[in-house]
């Protein structure tokens, strides 16, 4: 590689001119340099399905290292990425199913659409995934009554520039969109209200009212 090899800057997510000792990153997708930026554990994995386990197809442990992240690019052109979401990544991931999830969402945000729908997401043609600060909250538990609507916080996700064999790809909408603070509506309702708790008699358990 040359002085005058360009690369994608980690830090701006702006073609720089690379030094000597530098691995030349000028491929690297602006969505996987947003993913470092952003301080996320990521890593390429093999599956090429929405259903398929990220966790069997993963190629590597996921990392932050630039320099690993670009030799994974280079190494295998091909692969998706995926994300840890959690604390690992201080990220969380709300997946909304299109046909089944919407319903289900009016129901957990009370209708409140203030803000919260400025976060950064991206989609295909089956769901929307919204992107949320992870600071350490415990999240509220969904049964199976909220229906579409799935928490991804310590799992595994894909992200863009990830692409499945049925043609579909997954793709930010608004890539300069910033990821703000998980709003409340996600969260455990003991820890948004104290005053919900209530000590059992004689007992340290405390149940929510």
């Amino acid at each position: 590689m040359t002085k005058s090899q360009a690369c994608i800057s980690i830090t701006t997510g702006n073609p720089e001119v690379a030094g000597e000792n530098e691995i030349a990153t000028a491929s690297l997708h602006k969505a996987i340099a947003r993913a470092i930026q952003e301080g996320w554990q990521i890593a390429p994995v093999e599956a090429h399905s929405k259903y398929a386990s990220l966790t069997r197809s993963c190629i590597a442990s996921p990392s932050n290292d630039p320099v690993q992240i670009a030799r994974w690019a280079i190494d295998f052109p091909q692969a998706n990425w995926c994300v840890e979401t959690g604390r690992a990544s201080q990220v969380i991931v709300l997946e909304v199913d299109h046909e089944t999830g919407q319903e289900t969402l009016c129901e957990l945000c009370n209708d409140d659409w203030e803000r919260w729908t400025e976060t950064l997401q991206f989609r295909d043609d089956q769901s929307s995934s919204f992107l949320f600060r992870h600071t350490g909250q415990r999240f509220r538990f969904l049964s199976s009554q909220f229906k579409g609507v799935t928490i991804h916080a310590g799992s595994l996700v894909l992200l863009p520039p990830s692409w499945f064999v049925n043609g579909q790809t997954l793709s930010y909408s608004g890539f300069d969109a910033e990821v703000i603070e998980c709003p409340d509506w996600l969260l455990d309702p003991a820890r948004r209200n104290p005053d919900n708790v209530i000590p059992f008699p004689a007992s340290s358990l405390r149940f929510i009212a």
